[in-house]
């Protein structure tokens, strides 16, 4: 098999929702861990590297009744226990981890989801609320131990995992919840993640907000209101910046606009990850669902081809994540269903949309 394109990951968001539905229950399970490996390893022979996905969701909401209860935590008479860990979804998240690993695919868990996450830290037996608090943070703290804690089980003590501590932390224009969330990003890395792995394996979502990235930098006053910001200690020692931002909204040429292509391409950092995860838009002709529209196999390639040869002549990474949009749809209750089975993405055109990306590195650089 040929080697992982660094630059392609599989931003294969719901695989692991769908495979807590799917295997949730003993009987038959081992059908599905199958499957889910195939699936993996289909996307690790169009030389994926990575392989991004949500670990729970729980927000109350009906559209997402089947993974309401699916959460790190026990819960009882309506309450989560935020010190009780699931032993059933543990369990689940250990096989899913092996299922990468076996498909020799580095796996990137997103721990968290803001709005998605929010139910346990509302309706809990600790008697803690708003997800943003202070007095919730010491339990995403431990969520982010117990997370590193569990991958290192299924690889060995010496490995540095990959981490994406949230999803999309937007602060909507709040100034002071824009330094809450910068600061909820120092703290897990310092109370938690450096423990376990290096800064250039600390994913960084700032698609909503880029006050992580700039605790993260080189130290000046905030833009806004002047409060010191950024850490050197950071930095390398030659000043250079070392965490992965992940931006979203990327699938066809005409989301490389200007205003969120050129502030990577002609600054000083030197790798940014790029989502499709929201990306398209009017002139995307691809697969459709709730209002959202990713690019075509051919509208990819385009794309990937401006993106990938100019982050090259510039000397830059510019990572791409393929989105599978592809194994959502909402059923007849109104519900978001994830259904990663090979049967459904084979039905679909996205097998051609991992060929194409493929294609498009290999033609700038191999």
């Amino acid at each position: 098999m040929k080697p992982r394109i660094k630059e392609f990951h599989s931003d294969a968001l719901g695989i692991f929702l769908w495979f807590l539905r799917v295997a949730w229950k003993p009987v038959g399970r081992q059908r599905w861990i199958d499957e889910a490996t195939e699936v993996l390893k289909k996307m690790r022979q169009f030389r994926c590297s990575h392989v991004s996905f949500f670990m729970w969701l729980s927000d109350g909401k009906a559209e997402h009744v089947p993974l309401n209860n699916r959460t790190p935590y026990k819960r009882k008479l309506g309450k989560f226990d935020l010190e009780t860990w699931n032993d059933r979804y543990w369990k689940l998240f250990r096989i899913f981890i092996k299922c990468c690993k076996d498909a020799n695919i580095i796996p990137i868990p997103c721990v968290l989801m803001d709005r998605y996450c929010y139910l346990p830290y509302d309706k809990n037996k600790q008697g803690v609320s708003d997800f943003w608090s202070q007095e919730v943070r010491p339990y995403h703290v431990l969520l982010m131990d117990k997370t590193v804690g569990e991958i290192m089980t299924v690889y060995n003590a010496l490995y540095e995992p990959t981490i994406e501590p949230i999803n999309e932390a937007a602060h909507w224009g709040n100034h002071p919840k824009f330094h809450i969330i910068g600061q909820w990003f120092v703290d897990m890395w310092e109370k938690s993640l450096k423990k376990h792995t290096r800064l250039e394996k600390y994913v960084i979502d700032a698609s909503h907000c880029e006050a992580g990235l700039g605790e993260f930098d080189k130290p000046k006053p905030c833009h806004v209101c002047g409060r010191p910001m950024g850490n050197a200690a950071y930095l390398t020692p030659s000043g250079k910046r070392r965490i992965l931002p992940e931006y979203h909204g990327y699938s066809i040429r005409q989301n490389l606009t200007p205003a969120k292509w050129e502030p990577f391409i002609n600054s000083a950092w030197e790798i940014a990850k790029f989502s499709e995860d929201c990306g398209g838009g009017p002139e995307a002709l691809g697969y459709s669902v709730g209002g959202f529209t990713v690019g075509t196999a051919e509208q990819n390639k385009d794309m990937l081809k401006k993106m990938w040869r100019e982050s090259k002549n510039k000397g830059k990474k510019a990572i791409w994540g393929l989105f599978p949009m592809e194994s959502l749809y909402i059923d007849p209750k109104k519900r978001w269903i994830e259904d990663y089975s090979m049967d459904r993405l084979n039905d679909t055109m996205v097998w051609e949309r991992y060929k194409k990306a493929r294609e498009a590195w290999v033609g700038i650089h191999e």
